[in-house]
Protein backbone atom coordinates (compact mmCIF):
# COMPACT_ATOMS: atom_id res chain seq x y z
CA UNK A 1 0.00 0.00 0.00
CA UNK A 2 1.22 3.34 -0.84
CA UNK A 3 0.06 6.08 0.97
CA UNK A 4 0.98 9.78 0.47
CA UNK A 5 0.75 13.05 2.50
CA UNK A 6 -0.73 16.11 1.27
CA UNK A 7 -0.29 19.39 3.15
CA UNK A 8 -3.15 21.58 3.47
CA UNK A 9 -2.62 25.33 3.86
CA UNK A 10 -4.65 27.43 4.49
CA UNK A 11 -4.27 31.32 4.11
CA UNK A 12 -6.02 34.66 4.78
CA UNK A 13 -4.72 36.08 1.37
CA UNK A 14 -2.45 35.27 -1.11
CA UNK A 15 -2.56 31.39 -1.32
CA UNK A 16 -1.25 30.77 -4.29
CA UNK A 17 2.00 33.12 -3.87
CA UNK A 18 2.55 31.40 -0.30
CA UNK A 19 2.42 28.42 -1.59
CA UNK A 20 5.04 29.39 -4.40
CA UNK A 21 7.31 30.70 -1.50
CA UNK A 22 6.93 27.47 1.00
CA UNK A 23 7.84 25.34 -2.24
CA UNK A 24 10.01 27.09 -4.22
CA UNK A 25 12.62 25.05 -2.76
CA UNK A 26 10.86 21.40 -3.31
CA UNK A 27 11.70 21.06 -7.21
CA UNK A 28 9.38 18.02 -7.16
CA UNK A 29 6.48 19.64 -5.30
CA UNK A 30 3.05 21.38 -6.92
CA UNK A 31 0.35 22.75 -5.95
CA UNK A 32 -3.16 20.98 -6.28
CA UNK A 33 -5.76 23.86 -5.76
CA UNK A 34 -5.48 27.16 -4.19
CA UNK A 35 -8.67 29.05 -2.35
CA UNK A 36 -8.49 31.89 -0.06
CA UNK A 37 -9.42 30.89 3.36
CA UNK A 38 -8.48 31.75 6.75
CA UNK A 39 -4.63 31.37 7.33
CA UNK A 40 -3.37 28.68 10.19
CA UNK A 41 -0.82 28.49 12.87
CA UNK A 42 2.23 26.69 13.26
CA UNK A 43 4.62 26.29 16.58
CA UNK A 44 8.74 26.13 16.68
CA UNK A 45 10.42 24.65 19.31
CA UNK A 46 14.02 25.91 19.56
CA UNK A 47 16.56 24.51 21.82
CA UNK A 48 18.35 27.90 21.93
CA UNK A 49 18.01 31.77 21.80
CA UNK A 50 20.08 31.87 18.75
CA UNK A 51 16.99 29.95 17.31
CA UNK A 52 14.71 32.07 18.50
CA UNK A 53 16.04 35.11 17.11
CA UNK A 54 16.84 33.45 13.41
CA UNK A 55 13.19 32.23 13.37
CA UNK A 56 11.68 34.97 14.69
CA UNK A 57 14.24 37.53 12.03
CA UNK A 58 13.13 35.39 9.30
CA UNK A 59 9.23 35.07 9.86
CA UNK A 60 8.71 38.67 10.90
CA UNK A 61 11.28 40.36 8.42
CA UNK A 62 8.32 41.27 5.97
CA UNK A 63 5.68 39.87 8.71
CA UNK A 64 4.39 41.62 11.90
CA UNK A 65 5.39 40.77 15.27
CA UNK A 66 2.87 40.41 17.88
CA UNK A 67 2.38 39.44 21.94
CA UNK A 68 3.97 36.82 23.70
CA UNK A 69 6.10 34.82 20.88
CA UNK A 70 3.23 35.13 18.19
CA UNK A 71 3.76 36.58 14.63
CA UNK A 72 2.68 36.58 11.51
CA UNK A 73 4.94 36.26 8.06
CA UNK A 74 4.40 37.89 4.76
CA UNK A 75 1.32 36.00 4.04
CA UNK A 76 0.02 36.37 7.60
CA UNK A 77 0.26 32.82 8.70
CA UNK A 78 0.61 32.98 12.42
CA UNK A 79 3.90 31.54 14.27
CA UNK A 80 4.33 30.87 17.79
CA UNK A 81 8.32 30.32 18.60
CA UNK A 82 9.24 30.07 21.89
CA UNK A 83 11.82 27.80 24.00
CA UNK A 84 11.41 23.82 23.76
CA UNK A 85 11.32 23.79 27.53
CA UNK A 86 9.16 26.70 27.84
CA UNK A 87 6.53 25.04 30.14
CA UNK A 88 9.51 23.97 32.53
CA UNK A 89 10.62 27.68 32.33
CA UNK A 90 7.41 28.97 33.73
CA UNK A 91 7.07 26.04 36.25
CA UNK A 92 9.66 26.64 38.08
CA UNK A 93 9.70 30.25 38.37
CA UNK A 94 6.04 32.06 38.88
CA UNK A 95 7.03 35.46 37.61
CA UNK A 96 8.06 33.99 33.62
CA UNK A 97 4.56 33.85 32.91
CA UNK A 98 3.76 37.35 33.66
CA UNK A 99 7.18 38.30 32.07
CA UNK A 100 6.17 36.14 28.64
CA UNK A 101 3.09 38.09 28.71
CA UNK A 102 5.19 41.55 28.07
CA UNK A 103 7.43 40.31 26.03
CA UNK A 104 7.24 39.99 21.66
CA UNK A 105 9.81 37.64 20.98
CA UNK A 106 11.17 35.34 23.48
CA UNK A 107 14.23 36.28 25.47
CA UNK A 108 15.38 32.86 27.41
CA UNK A 109 17.34 34.56 30.24
CA UNK A 110 14.50 37.11 31.06
CA UNK A 111 12.02 34.40 31.56
CA UNK A 112 14.55 32.46 33.67
CA UNK A 113 15.49 35.40 35.70
CA UNK A 114 12.25 37.06 35.84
Amino acid sequence: MTTSIYPCLWFGKNAKAACEWYYSSLPYSHMIATNEYTAKAKIIECENQTEIDYDWNSITLKGIESQSSWCKDQFRVSWKIHPENLGEIVKQNSHAQATLFKMKKLLIDDLIHA
